[in-house]
């Protein structure tokens, strides 16, 4: 597999077939809770195995971590739960941000991304971070028949 950085997004491939796009400076709208994801993710044949940004709740975007609530701030995206009232509009919404590369690798077999993460927010203050403030991301190879393969998932720190 191979890794490409464009400045705001690695692009994983293997051969001529593109796995997986990884948006970690994303253009999002705010009440969306910017924050790194996968889209898209497809297998080998190119056939599309996730969607991004449903009428019905655009801030869902393809692969990420969303946290509904990490102080006063919601890294979820879209209207906010208040209990006995339901789901509200609120400007509550943090944003993860990138901060730097820990590492960016790739073989035959699997690939790994790992970098700093920055969690802040509604006001743009960080300390808002959850337990980790790293996030990994790999995949691994299950073969290079058509129609295969390569699974995205959250590593181990």
């Amino acid at each position: 597999m191979q890794v490409s950085d464009t400045g705001t997004a690695v692009l994983v491939t293997a051969g001529r077939a593109q796995l997986f796009r990884y948006e970690y400076r994303p253009v999002m709208s705010p009440e969306h809770s910017p924050r790194p994801y996968l889209h898209p993710v497809r297998t080998l044949g190119g056939e599309l195995i996730i969607d991004a940004s449903p009428a019905d709740h655009p801030w869902h975007c393809g692969i990420s971590i969303a946290v509904p609530s990490g102080s006063s701030a919601s890294f979820w995206g879209g209207p906010t739960f208040v209990r006995d009232t339901g789901y509200v509009p609120l400007r509550n919404h943090g944003r993860v941000e990138h901060q730097r590369w820990l590492a960016q690798r790739a073989d035959a077999e699997a690939v790994t991304l790992r970098h700093e993460l920055a969690w802040l927010g509604p006001d743009g203050a960080r300390g808002t971070d959850p337990e980790t403030p790293a996030r990994s991301v790999g995949g691994a190879m299950s073969g290079y028949e058509k129609g295969s393969c390569a699974h995205p998932h959250p590593a181990a720190p």
